[in-house]
């Protein structure tokens, strides 16, 4: 299985990767890649690349070379197969997927850029404030439903799970390491990695036009994937692999951590070198003779306040 690209191996040279994966034969490529080439000139400039994952010996290869794209291989079928590819062959510091057949529209890929300093890894969402997502009814139940079941079964506070169209601080990529998944349920894998090992996550509202219509058949093998997939996220959401998992042990009234793991030993008062929180750091009830544990996991080395890669200062 592919590697995921690491910080030493991304060109210095390259700011930008746009990685197409291209797994069920459908897209649209001949109409994305010319619009999509326009917009990464006028936003990144040659500091660009286009790097589409097809099956080997796809003929579309020859149309991804005129265009000026790089090709990554896969063996496998499965959308999986395809992510893995195409995000190990990106070099560049930041990294946005997106699917093939034009449904997602290039020109937001600006509005990503100019927003990258956010979080480690923006979402192009179609459930938050401000967004609109055209599809038909069927799609937007099944969907609705699969991240409502996801976002509740996982605690995780984002609510669309499922949107291919995202940007990736390479970083992430590198520590978060190739999906097991095979299907669309990828997706969900990557994402919930991530939140778990503490990269912030945010999603930025999109405008989503539907390309083309799912067979029923298809909606059920893709939600059967789906559910296969949550029980092993389930199990590392609640595992100590979690870098939210002392504060939610601590915080929910359904215990996930082990006997003694959360100990009395008081943890010192200290805050953030970055921003003025210092509640973080202690119990929530400390303020009135709570017991000065942490409540909060130390996030990768971030502030759980404002997620700033600093260390923490102590009075």
């Amino acid at each position: 299985m592919p590697s995921m690209p690491s910080m030493s191996e991304s060109s210095p040279s390259l700011e930008l990767s746009v990685v197409i994966p291209v797994w069920n034969g459908e897209h649209n490529l001949g109409k994305l890649l010319p619009r999509l080439n326009s917009v990464l000139a006028s936003v990144v400039g040659p500091a660009s690349e286009v790097v589409v994952a097809l099956p080997k010996d796809d003929p579309v290869g020859e149309l991804v070379e005129w265009e000026g794209g790089r090709i990554a291989n896969f063996d496998f079928p499965g959308f999986g197969h395809a992510l893995n590819a195409g995000l190990s062959a990106a070099r560049g510091r930041w990294v946005v997927t997106m699917d093939a057949d034009f449904s997602h529209h290039p020109e937001f890929i600006r509005t990503l850029w100019l927003r990258r300093n956010e979080a480690d890894l923006l979402i192009a969402s179609r459930y938050v404030p401000g967004a609109y997502a055209e599809m038909s009814l069927s799609r937007r139940v099944a969907s609705r439903v699969l991240n409502r079941l996801y976002r509740s079964a996982l605690a995780l506070p984002h609510r669309d799970l499922s949107s291919g169209f995202r940007m990736y601080r390479s970083a992430v990529l590198e520590d978060v390491g190739p999906v097991k998944a095979e299907g669309l349920d990828a997706l969900q894998e990557i994402l919930v990695k991530a939140f778990s090992q503490g990269w912030m996550i945010q999603e930025v509202p999109l405008f989503y036009r539907q390309s083309r219509m799912w067979a029923k058949g298809r909606m059920t093998q893709l939600g059967m994937g789906y559910l296969r997939t949550l029980g092993g996220l389930i199990a590392l959401r609640n595992s100590v692999k979690a870098a939210d998992y002392d504060s939610r042990a601590f915080d929910s009234w359904w215990s996930t951590a082990p006997a003694g793991s959360l100990t009395s030993d008081a943890a010192p008062a200290g805050s953030c070198r970055a921003c003025p929180r210092r509640s973080a750091w202690t119990c929530r009830s400390a303020s009135s003779g709570g017991c000065g544990r942490r409540a909060e996991a130390w996030w990768r080395g971030r502030c759980p306040s404002c997620r700033s890669p600093t260390a923490r200062s102590t009075p």
